[in-house]
């Protein structure tokens, strides 16, 4: 849900969010999931290729489809876009804070996918050398795409060919170089190569099905879920919300700054104290209040 909460954000009311989670969760997530990787699941009984969380969550061979990408466009599109302001400027947050997370996302992947074995074997350690592999090199190229249309490398730039390496690895992870079940799922130019055609064209039409129920069944369930909770809940910010901030709705900010001169009390018990900030850029004067104070105001 942090793809679909990202597309949202500083658009969506959030009363509406707290709505839309769990009913996309419970009919569109989790049907999806269910048909892929349980052993019950039709798609899992006819053969579709999904090593960990690709068609219902990521990609599927590489193909731009997943039930949370299309969730995405699909909530969008209820919603609408986002105000003029952030349209016209909207900067990164904070760098060093993304580099903090990309590492810890690099990381935890390795246990997302090397973990899906469920047990430390050849497939395990194949599948973490396949993630780290593939993360790397699209690192890299993102990086001389930077250099080649921009003209300078970007940390921006080499972060978003972290996640995307990591992202299309995962599908696939395990039959790349030999792994788990790579003689029983060809894929079409290996099935081609091996004089094997007919097992190629079958994988590549069983991983079009899938594509095609995923894309249908999202479609249709996010529409659904999106009127519903519209009857309920405005799905969109008001106006005036969407010019404030999180100020508005959630009464905080994520980052507090006074200018000069202005004055921020806060009187809860918790924290009896009065800062001002002085004219000439100096630290600011701290007053101590007593419990008697506080309670007076």
């Amino acid at each position: 849900m942090v793809l679909v909460a990202g597309a949202l954000l500083g658009r969506m009311n959030f009363h509406a969010w707290i709505l839309f989670v769990p009913l996309w969760l419970t009919f569109s997530y989790t049907i999806c999931a269910f048909s892929i990787w349980s052993p019950r699941g039709w798609l899992f009984k006819i053969g579709l290729i999904d090593y960990s969380v690709a068609l219902s969550s990521t990609f599927l061979r590489g193909s731009l489809v997943s039930s949370r990408h299309i969730a995405c466009v699909i909530t969008i599109m209820h919603v609408g876009p986002r105000a003029m302001k952030d349209r016209e400027r909207f900067l990164p947050n904070n760098i060093v804070l993304m580099l903090a997370w990309a590492g810890l996302v690099w990381i935890g992947w390795s246990g997302f996918n090397g973990g899906d074995p469920y047990t430390a074997s050849v497939d395990a350690s194949l599948v973490v050398l396949n993630t780290h592999v593939c993360t790397t090199m699209s690192l890299i190229t993102w990086l001389f795409l930077d250099i080649l249309f921009f003209g300078k490398p970007s940390v921006i730039g080499a972060t978003q060919g972290m996640i995307t390496g990591l992202v299309c690895i995962t599908p696939t992870a395990d039959t790349i170089l030999g792994g788990q079940d790579s003689q029983h799922y060809i894929g079409l130019a290996y099935g081609i190569f091996m004089g094997r055609p007919k097992e190629g064209f079958r994988q590549m039409g069983v991983q079009l099905l899938g594509i095609a129920f995923v894309l249908v069944l999202n479609v249709s369930i996010t529409c659904t879920v999106c009127r519903l909770v519209n009857v309920i809940v405005p799905l969109r910010l008001h106006e005036d919300e969407l010019q404030v901030g999180d100020d508005a709705v959630h009464g905080e900010v994520a980052y507090a700054l006074w200018s000069d001169g202005e004055k921020l009390e806060t009187t809860t018990a918790n924290e009896p104290f009065s800062f001002t900030f002085q004219k000439n850029h100096e630290w600011p004067t701290v007053e101590l209040k007593s419990s008697s104070e506080i309670q007076l105001e």
